[in-house]
């Protein structure tokens, strides 16, 4: 074989990112997708804080009633469907938004969507306590590497629901997608949280000068409930506002994402982080679990010593009483 005819396997070599759209565009373009399909979006988030809510009347109403047994059960019943509900919400979300902008006339249903994300619960509830434990050790080394991981991974949701990649893959594919523009990224999230922010300060406003003025008007037991009202509609749609918010973000960044970005580099990173965060999760539970125990030891003996003055009290005051009986006689 001639030398000339041998070919050297070369690396690829990364291409540049193309020009991300601008933070206007992509707040106009959020707005219009939101405003197209916000009764469909609202209805999935809604759905699962009515859920919350009804549970968390149930615990409550367990409670005053004085039924241990009950409220156990309705406790257990509360705190699973904050976590599977919880969860679920956001798959439904993400894969309703992107079929809601890739298909002409999607048939979609709130119960379609939320038996769509059930049957990936297990898978995504791994990715949730991967991206957890990646966040919790990467912080405890400082904020700074906690904000760098943040950044390449706030886009992993998107990646497991629509590109179907698991665990760490869904982690290293939204690194791919912002390499080369987390700067640019990360502008974009504090802009989100900032125009959140004073979206929450506007609102606080006008529900404090709305209930003032009906509050003149309406019984208060009405203008609470009116209020609640208000905050459950808010609430929801703030949360589906920010999920459209995060897929444009998430399309923008694929359709001009770096080509031939290597894992290389991040992946040990990942996993130094994970194992990391494994010891500050268990460190964690030890310190809870140690306080625990030693509050509930205090609490054993503040009630064995308030029982046993309360037993010396009442000695005492049998033996004065039988020392009074001589004179009484």
């Amino acid at each position: 074989m001639n030398p000339q005819d041998q070919t050297t396997a070369t690396a690829p070599v990364p291409v540049a990112p193309s020009r991300l759209i601008r933070p206007g565009e992509l707040f106009g373009s959020s707005w219009s997708l939101f405003k197209k399909n916000w009764k469909f979006l609202v209805g999935i988030t809604a759905t699962v804080f009515v859920c919350v809510g009804l549970t968390f009347l149930l615990f409550t109403g367990s409670i005053i009633i004085q039924s241990i047994p009950l409220a156990i059960i309705c406790g257990i019943l509360y705190f699973a469907t904050i976590i599977v509900l919880g969860l679920t919400c956001y798959a439904a979300l993400i894969n309703a938004i992107h079929r809601l902008s890739t298909e002409s006339n999607p048939a979609l249903t709130i119960f379609g969507q939320f038996k769509f994300s059930l049957s990936l619960f297990w898978p995504f509830f791994l990715l949730i306590i991967i991206v957890a434990l990646v966040t919790y050790g990467s912080i405890v080394l400082l904020v700074i590497p906690g904000i760098l991981v943040g950044v390449y991974t706030c886009l992993s949701l998107f990646t497991f629901v629509i590109d179907g990649k698991r665990g760490f893959g869904a982690l290293i594919e939204s690194y791919s997608l912002v390499k080369g523009r987390w700067w640019a990224t990360f502008g974009r999230l504090v802009l989100l949280a900032i125009v959140c922010a004073v979206a929450g300060i506007i609102y606080e406003i006008v529900m404090l000068i709305l209930a003032s003025v009906l509050g003149a008007m309406l019984p208060s037991v009405v203008v609470s409930i009116l209020v609640a009202l208000a905050v459950f509609v808010f609430e929801a749609g703030l949360v589906s506002y920010i999920m459209v918010y995060m897929y444009q973000l998430y399309t923008a960044l694929k359709k001009t994402r770096t080509v031939g970005v290597s894992d290389t580099v991040i992946r040990p990173w990942l996993i130094s982080f994970l194992i990391l965060g494994i010891f500050v999760f268990i460190a964690y539970a030890f310190f809870i679990a140690t306080s625990f125990v030693m509050g509930f030891g205090r609490g054993f003996d503040q009630i064995r010593q308030n029982a046993y003055r309360a037993q010396m009290m009442n000695n005492v005051q049998i033996m004065n009483t039988m020392s009074n009986l001589p004179q009484q006689q």
